[in-house]
Order: structure tokens, then sequence, then C-alpha cells
């Protein structure tokens, strides 16, 4: 059973890509990927929590009983994040961030049984009923981020130029 994951192609990205190799070699090329990959998801992002269903009542752990899973942490827990390999390859990830450790029953780790429902089995336990909600969000939502990126990257190519302008003019070539 494997799963797709979705990556993106878009347009322009070549351009985007060459825009952003002009910047100066002493910015961070992975922080001003990231501010763009941040930006431009933030429509996907909104889109899956509107899709997300909240029950209303808070569900007992199924580690612990004694703690308790507060309704509306699935929501809470959507967001563009970024991960060591994620971080290789300048992208990210949008989707329910798993918290690690104690923060446990706070996290979004149960996103998968929510997306795939039945197809997903909980020691053999749990099966439920299906809600995709990130593959709707981003069926409702890849044009707007797709023909947002170009215009994100030009914003965020002339705040770096502008942020790099200033620290040189201000510290020289000892403010990096």
């Amino acid at each position: 059973m494997a799963r797709e994951g979705v990556s993106i192609d878009v347009l322009g990205i070549k351009e985007i890509n060459e825009m952003f190799m002009k910047l100066p070699k002493k910015l961070d090329q992975d922080k001003i990927w990231a501010k763009f990959w941040r930006k431009t998801s933030i429509p996907l992002v909104k889109a899956a929590k509107s899709g997300v269903k909240d029950s209303g009542v808070d569900r007992p752990y199924f580690r612990d009983k004694k703690q308790t899973i507060k309704s509306g942490t699935l929501k809470k827990s959507i967001k563009f994040f970024r991960t060591r390999k994620s971080k290789e390859l300048h992208g990210g990830y949008v989707g329910p961030k798993v918290f690690k450790g104690s923060k446990a029953s706070k996290g979004g780790f149960y996103g998968a049984w929510v997306e795939y429902g039945n197809e997903v089995m909980l020691y053999g336990k749990f099966r439920g009923k299906s809600n995709p909600f990130m593959k709707k969000a981003w069926n409702s939502k890849k044009d707007v981020v797709v023909a947002n990126g170009m215009k994100d990257a030009e914003i965020i190519f002339a705040r770096a130029m502008k942020s790099y302008e200033k620290r040189m003019q201000k510290y020289g070539s000892l403010g990096f």
C-alpha cells in the first residue's frame, strides 16, 4: 500500500531558481527558499485547516487513556514545516505537524488516520471513515499556489537584496 507524495512542478521554477542564484553568495539560500515556500503555501494551509471537521469532543489518547486529545488539535497542527531532509532539497511540507515526546497527544499524529480512514489500521483496531482533507485542499488551491509562486519569489528576492544592501552599508563585508 504505497502512498503518493505530492511534489509540485511550479511553472517558472527554473526562473525562480535562477533568480535566487543571482543573490549574493553570503546570503543563505536555504533561508530564502524557506521563506518562499512558507509564503507560497499559505493558501494551501488555510484550505487544509478549513477541510478538517471538528467533532467538538475531546478524545482519549490511544496509548494512555488518562491523556486526552483536545478537540481542534488536528486543525491547529496543520502548517508548513521543514525536516532535515527537506532542508537539503530547499523544500518543505504542508500538513499535520507531529510533535514528539510528551506533546504526542497534542500533535497531529493521527492526521493519516483522518486522511486515509479505513486504509490505515491502528493495531488492527481502528477503522474509520476517510476524510481526505489534504487532497481536497491541494486540488482546490494548487492553481493559486502555482500562480502566486513567481510573484512571491519576486517579493522575497527584493526583500533579500534590500536587507543585504542595508547590512553591507552598515557593517561592510564583516556583517556576514
